[in-house]
């Protein structure tokens, strides 16, 4: 039977499986970059984030027969809603099986923390630092991640949808090929730096 379990931030072992997760999920998928594990470690570690001076995160598990089956993170930024005068949450870390229940039912989860704060609305997919991989990929399957960029499953955009979720943006990344000669402007300003700052 399919559970939402809270993450407990002090429980490493709880932590373990939130971060592992999309390791599994992506294990047989060239194209998914990971990420650092200990800087995945020090997203969740309240000692460390300085998001968490400020702000809140809760991590939601989805289980069944004890295999985890997706991941979120629900988020109440409150510089952000506080400088803005806002009530809005963030999701984020998302990541599921293909199975549109236990896709809804992490949403579900994090709607609910999300109104017991009161916030009124949510948006995402966001991390707790804004150059972290923030949206998700709805085209270009087949290239690897670029930075800064997620990679995803091509389902990941109808069941963010299907969660009653709107896009706002699109942003583009491309790729140029190593051998791609630079502009001589660009080339000049880089010695310049080079010579200045000893690189």
């Amino acid at each position: 039977m399919l559970k939402i379990v809270p993450v407990d931030l002090s429980n490493r072992k709880e932590v373990t499986l939130f971060i592992d997760f999309p390791f599994k999920l992506y294990e047989n998928c060239p194209q998914w970059v990971p990420p650092l594990l200990s800087s995945a470690y020090n997203d969740f570690n309240p000692d460390k984030h300085p998001f968490f001076q400020h702000s809140k995160v809760q991590l939601f598990l989805a289980v069944d027969k004890g295999k985890v089956l997706g991941r979120l993170a629900a988020m109440d930024n409150r510089r952000f809603n506080d400088f803005l005068g806002q009530k809005t949450a963030f999701f984020g870390y998302y990541d599921v099986v293909e199975n549109l229940d236990v896709s809804q039912s992490l949403f579900k989860a994090a709607f609910l923390w999300a109104q017991e704060r009161g916030l009124t609305r949510i948006i995402g997919p966001r991390a707790l630092n804004s150059t972290d991989n923030c949206g998700i990929l709805v085209d270009g399957f087949e290239h690897r991640a670029a930075m800064w960029l997620p990679y995803n499953y091509p389902y990941y955009d109808r069941y963010i949808q299907e969660a009653g979720f709107k896009k706002d943006t699109d942003h583009f990344s491309g790729y140029a090929p190593g051998d791609e000669p630079m502009p001589e402007r660009l080339v000049r300003i880089a010695e310049r730096i080079k010579e200045r700052r000893g690189f």
